[in-house]
């Protein structure tokens, strides 16, 4: 029964640590689609007519 209890306790652990992976995981993802939309929106601008006129002098 002790040993029983010993591996419960171990898998309960593993599947902690696996859920607060997973959450860290999910947030950078997040994080990463944000900057992703940011970039693509300067980008759009940078490569925009509107962009290039603002250049000219």
């Amino acid at each position: 029964m002790v040993e029983k209890t010993t591996d419960n306790s171990i898998l309960l652990e593993v599947i902690k640590q696996q859920t607060e992976t997973i959450t860290a995981l999910k947030s950078t993802i997040e994080q990463m689609n944000t900057d992703s939309k940011l970039l693509r929106e300067q980008l759009d601008f940078l490569t925009s007519g509107s962009c290039q006129d603002s250049w000219q002098f």
